[in-house]
């Protein structure tokens, strides 16, 4: 996994965003703390999927993809709270 420098937000994926409960100060959280990485499913808009508890210990999965021309610069496309499973994996690797 790369590492994320920056954060790009935008009006759009801001939308899609606060419609599953996340705001970026969330995902910010999530970042800052001990998030796992995994590949996202193919033909997906998000190359990634972050997993790891905001700062009150909720749980989310966080699709990103890194900005093509700018190294670092990643975007939150979508996310959800973690379900056991994706809580379970997270807490195995």
């Amino acid at each position: 996994m790369k590492t994320i420098t920056s954060w790009q937000w935008d009006e759009s994926n801001m939308q899609e965003l606060a419609r599953h409960g996340l705001r970026p100060a969330t995902i910010l959280q999530v970042a800052k703390g001990s998030p796992r990485f995994r590949r996202n499913k193919k033909g997906r808009s998000a190359t990634h999927q972050m997993v790891g508890p905001d700062a009150g210990g909720m749980f989310w999965v966080v699709c990103v993809r890194e900005e093509p021309l700018q190294e670092g610069l990643w975007r939150a496309i979508t996310g959800w709270r973690a379900r056991p499973q994706e809580r379970e994996w997270w807490r195995k690797s």
